[in-house]
C-alpha cells in the first residue's frame, strides 16, 4: 500500500533493512529483506532513498550468492523497481548489475527469469550505454550457454527488447543476428518462435540491417532439413516485408528487391537451378520484386 510504503521510510525502516544485507551474515533472511525492499520500493521516493542508503550494491551481490533461487528472484525484483529512477540505472550498471541479472537465466527458474527480464527491460529504458551492455551480455549468453532454458529466455527477451526502436541498433551491433538465426534453425520450439520475432523486429532498424539478416537466412535454405528450410523461407519473407514497411528508407517494391538482391541475381538464379523447393520458391518471389532496370539486367545476365 503506497501509504505504508511511505510510512516505512518515514519511520526510518529503509536503513536497517539495507544494513542486514550489507553488515550481517544472515543469508537465511536475505530473501525476505530483498522482498521488503522490493515492496517498499514501490513508492517512487523510496527508490532513491534505498539507493542513497547503499542498497544497490548488496542487492546485486545477492544475485550471485549461494542463496536460494527465491532470494535471487526477490533481489532482481527489487532492482527492477529501483531501476525506474534514471540515476539508479546508472548505479546498477556500475555495480555490474547487468551480467548478474542475465546470469539468472541459467537457473532454470521461470519466476527468476521473469524478474530478471523485467529489470533488464527497465534498465534499458532511455539509456544507450545500458542498452549496449545488456545486448552484449545477452548475445554472449546465447553464444556460450549450453542451457536450453537460458537460450529460450534470452531469445525471448531479445525479441521483446527489439520491439522498442531504441534498442534495435544496440542488439544488431552486439552481433545478435547470427545466434538468433542459429536458434531459428536448431533451437527449441519456443526459441524458434522468439528468434523469428526478434529478427523481424531487428530488420526494422535500418536499411542495412535487413541485408545482413537475409544473408544469414538464405544460407539456411540449403539445409538438408525440411523444417529448417521452411522456417527460413517464412522468416525471409517476414524480414523483407518488415524492412520495406518500417520506415527504413526502402520503398515498395524496389526497396524489397534491393534487400533480396544485395548480392546480385546470381545466387537467386542458382537456387532456381539447383536449390530445394523452398529456395526455388524464395528465388521466384524475390526475382518477381525486381522492377528496376538495373535489376532486370542483372537477372538476364545471370
Amino acid at each position: 500500500h503506497p501509504a505504508n510504503q511511505a510510512a516505512v521510510a518515514a519511520e526510518g525502516g529503509i536503513v536497517p533493512l539495507v544494513a542486514i544485507l550489507k553488515e550481517y551474515h544472515q543469508p537465511e533472511v536475505y530473501g525476505e529483506v530483498a522482498r521488503a525492499l522490493w515492496r517498499v520500493g514501490g513508492h517512487p521516493p523510496n527508490q532513491l532513498a534505498i539507493a542513497h542508503a547503499g542498497g544497490i550494491t548488496p542487492l546485486v551481490h545477492l544475485l550471485a550468492q549461494s542463496v536460494s533461487v527465491e532470494a535471487r528472484r526477490e533481489a532482481a525484483g527489487a532492482l527492477g523497481v529501483l531501476a525506474q529512477q534514471p540515476e539508479n540505472r546508472t548505479a546498477i550498471a556500475r555495480a555490474n548489475g547487468m551480467p548478474a541479472l542475465v546470469a539468472l537465466f541459467e537457473l532454470d527458474s521461470i519466476s527468476a527469469a521473469e524478474q530478471a527480464a523485467s529489470a533488464l527491460t527497465t534498465l534499458a529504458t532511455d539509456d544507450v550505454a545500458n542498452q549496449r551492455a545488456i545486448a552484449t551480455e545477452l548475445v554472449a549468453t546465447l553464444n556460450d550457454s549450453p542451457s536450453v532454458a537460458a537460450q529460450e529466455q534470452v531469445t525471448k527477451l531479445l525479441g521483446a527488447l527489439a520491439t522498442n526502436p531504441d534498442n534495435r541498433g544496440a542488439i544488431a551491433d552486439a552481433g545478435a543476428i547470427p545466434p538468433l538465426v542459429r536458434q531459428l534453425a536448431a533451437g527449441s520450439s519456443a526459441a524458434q518462435q522468439s528468434a523469428a520475432a526478434a529478427l523481424f523486429q531487428i530488420a526494422r532498424h535500418s536499411a542495412r540491417t535487413p541485408v545482413a539478416i537475409v544473408k544469414e537466412l538464405v544460407s539456411l535454405l540449403g539445409s538438408h532439413t525440411v523444417a529448417v528450410r521452411q522456417r527460413a523461407a517464412a522468416a525471409l519473407r517476414e524480414v523483407v516485408l518488415a524492412s520495406a514497411f518500417a520506415g527504413s528508407g526502402l520503398a515498395m517494391p524496389g526497396g524489397m528487391a534491393s534487400v533480396v538482391m544485395a548480392d546480385g541475381a546470381e545466387p537467386l538464379v542458382a537456387f532456381l537451378r539447383d536449390g530445394y523447393v523452398e529456395a526455388q520458391e524464395y528465388a521466384l518471389w524475390s526475382l518477381s520484386l525486381s522492377t528496376e532496370p538495373k535489376h532486370k539486367i542483372a537477372i538476364l545476365e545471370a
